[in-house]
């Protein structure tokens, strides 16, 4: 308040000077020299005084303003030391498509469940309370129970990116898995505009049976002759498919949570759960999401491919092919798939028709 008194303060001496000013050359225009003499005479003397206390009023709101700054300085140092803080203690990253409106979150420091916002709306994400006490885990080994699985790294490892594709990948540490693998690393591929791939490797210390939980805040519906599952929310869609090696069994879960006794943070309708029986010395789970605005879903179809040093998809949007390839965690040097050769940890072959000139 006393900042604001001052700066009217000054504010009303300069208006004062400036009436005084222009009333003095009106008086000059009409006055003779001797009085004129005279009048300029105590004219300086008012600008002199007047000046003085404008230089006062100028000291002044520069000392009312300096702890002022200070103050704004401190706030705002204290909001950014929280800012980081939460991000520190989050560690999370993000891939976000051109738009802005696709965002796929996921820990910088562990591998377990995703997070996807699209157009506003989480699609996947949340956590969710089964009949069983413990909950659901993001993945089961046999009768182990692994809900995320810690980075060998702080930080995601082999980070790309292209005008077409970004790409992350994090390796897991074997020694937090409760001894049931013997590595893990998980990649993740957004493919502008609209595709997201998630790609887990798993190498297992023993053959047994493998589940992979994924959370979603609201139902799904089953495309049986697609083999697709789909979900329409306020104003995105989405179009999930999953494919593994060996062959998983596909399942949606309804949380046995009522809508009414879930809270915000404990909103998950259920998961959709990937199954196999058994599976071999390695396991690979591939989960594509392509997500659309709500009732804009284009034309889709999806494939599996893999070789010996890769594996990855080819994947048909309104008829135009894009190929993923990601190279196996076993392989070294390069990498093939279908002819795509790579040596980087992942590829992408987005076709383009030619225009017609």
């Amino acid at each position: 308040m006393k900042a604001t008194a001052t700066i009217l303060t000054a504010a009303i001496l300069i208006m004062r000077s400036a009436a005084v000013s222009k009333t003095s050359r009106s008086a000059w225009a009409n006055t003779d020299p001797l009085e004129l003499r005279e009048m300029l005479r105590v004219v300086e003397g008012d600008t002199a005084a007047l000046r003085g206390k404008m230089r006062i009023a100028v000291l002044t709101v520069l000392a009312a303003l300096v702890p002022l700054l200070a103050s704004c300085a401190s706030e705002r140092g204290d909001i950014n030391r929280a800012s980081a803080k939460a991000a520190a203690t989050s560690r999370e990253v993000s891939l976000t498509n051109a738009t802005g409106n696709l965002l796929l979150h996921t820990p910088a420091d562990t591998i377990g469940p995703i997070r996807l916002e699209v157009f506003g709306d989480t699609l996947i994400g949340g956590s969710f309370r089964p009949a069983t006490a413990g909950g659901v885990p993001w993945l089961r080994v046999g009768d182990v129970s692994v809900p995320v699985l810690s980075a060998a790294q702080p930080a995601p490892a082999g980070a790309l990116r292209s005008n077409d594709w970004q790409y992350l990948r994090i390796d897991g540490e074997p020694r937090t898995s409760s001894g049931v693998l013997k590595s893990a690393r998980r990649h993740l591929l957004l493919v502008e505009p609209d595709i997201v791939v998630v790609l887990d490797e798993l190498a297992l210390t023993n053959s047994d049976a493998v589940e992979i939980h994924i959370p979603l805040l609201n139902p799904l519906q089953h495309d049986s002759v697609r083999d697709e599952w789909t979900l329409n929310s306020g104003r995105a869609g989405m179009v999930v498919r999953l494919l593994a090696l060996p062959k998983a069994t596909q399942s949606w879960h309804a949380s046995v949570a009522t809508t009414a006794s879930r809270s915000p943070a404990d909103a998950a309708a259920g998961w959709l759960r990937s199954a196999v029986a058994e599976s071999g010395p390695e396991f690979h789970h591939l989960a594509i999401f392509a997500v659309h605005a709500n009732q804009a879903r284009r034309s889709l179809a999806f494939k599996l491919l893999e070789s010996d040093t890769a594996i990855g998809a080819r994947i048909h949007r309104d008829g135009l092919p894009t190929l993923v390839a990601f190279r196996k965690q076993c392989c070294t040097g390069e990498a093939n798939l279908t002819g795509l050769k790579f040596t980087a940890p992942v590829a992408v072959d987005v076709f383009r028709p030619k225009r017609r000139k």
